[in-house]
């Protein structure tokens, strides 16, 4: 009787321990930041607020509304190393004209590239033709 108690607290001490460890997992790779223009993730066109990052795996992020109306998976396939003495986390868009894409997401100081939209990719031949280029904006961001 006594083993089979000590080993239920044992237990139930080790789930704690192991769900303590997966909600600070998931802060560290969640980002907020308010984004005052509306933009793309990939195919996937976004109204100007209040966002969240999250990275799912070395593979993928979400963007999440703070209202939870908006949920948009994105393939984020490569991961640069940090470059400058930019904030930590940030959110960084490629401008063609009054449309913007999200295009690289830094969390801890971690790049993660985010595959280029087919409208993107068009716009950027546009722009070759006419030896124009795309602006950068980045948008401070702030970890949840």
């Amino acid at each position: 009787m006594k083993y089979r108690t000590l080993r239920t607290f044992a237990l139930v001490g080790l789930l704690f321990v192991l769900a303590a460890a997966s909600v600070h997992a998931q802060s560290w790779n969640t980002i907020t930041a308010n984004i005052p223009f509306d933009f793309a993730v990939g195919d996937a066109k976004l109204k100007a607020g209040e966002y969240t990052v999250d990275r799912v795996d070395m593979q993928r992020l979400v963007v999440t509304s703070v209202d939870g109306k908006v949920r948009i998976f994105a393939l984020a396939p490569r991961t640069l190393e940090q470059a400058g003495n930019h904030a930590a986390q940030r959110l960084v868009f490629h401008r063609y004209g009054d449309i913007y894409f999200l295009s690289e997401v830094w969390i801890d100081g971690n790049n993660t590239g985010l595959y280029a939209a087919k409208a993107e990719r068009q716009m950027r031949k546009e722009l070759a033709r006419t030896n124009a280029k795309s602006e950068t904006t980045e948008i401070v961001a702030h970890a949840r």
